[in-house]
């Protein structure tokens, strides 16, 4: 087997999680049965506790962006995501925890970058995962790459 003649590009693609290695032969990597949300309040951690059947609990919509940020009057972390950027799929673990753990003071929102460039080139989202820090619709701290709950947990605590 030849090696691909562009060998930055299989390296970048590696880095971020779009293709894994086999035995003949790089193959795109399995992606989620189901994407995150791609705008909004992220939804209840998986074994959360389920509405009664026949129930639903409420979808939280908004007309756009700027409404999302000021419906709150708590901070919003905004988590700028793609679908196909594996540490971005890390970090939603622990933007699990951080949306549990946090739900009194932080709500925590997600959007998808391919969906939304423009709010990814209003905010200068130059890499993937970043994670925008709002406070009375205003961006006053970023997080980027992947990085734990804990510390996430610990920088936005300096905004609330």
């Amino acid at each position: 087997m030849r090696a691909p003649s562009n060998l930055l590009a299989v390296a970048a693609a590696l880095a971020c999680g779009a293709f894994l290695p086999s035995a003949s032969a790089f193959v795109p990597a399995a992606r989620p049965s189901s994407p995150p949300p791609s705008f909004g309040v992220a939804p209840p951690r998986a074994g959360a506790a389920r509405p009664a059947p026949g129930t639903s609990l409420p979808a939280t919509k908004f007309k756009n962006f700027d409404e999302m940020l000021t419906a709150f009057d708590k901070p919003v972390l905004v988590d700028f995501y793609a679908t196909w950027c594996g540490p971005c799929q890390l970090v939603q673990k622990e933007l699990a925890v951080v949306g549990d753990e946090c739900k009194d003071w932080l709500k925590v929102a997600k959007v998808d970058t391919d969906k939304y460039p423009a709010l990814g080139a209003k905010y200068e989202i130059e890499g993937l995962p970043t994670m925008v820090l709002f406070k009375d619709g205003k961006p006053v701290h970023r997080i980027e790459g992947f990085v734990r709950a804990n510390q996430i947990m610990d920088e936005c605590k300096q905004f609330s």
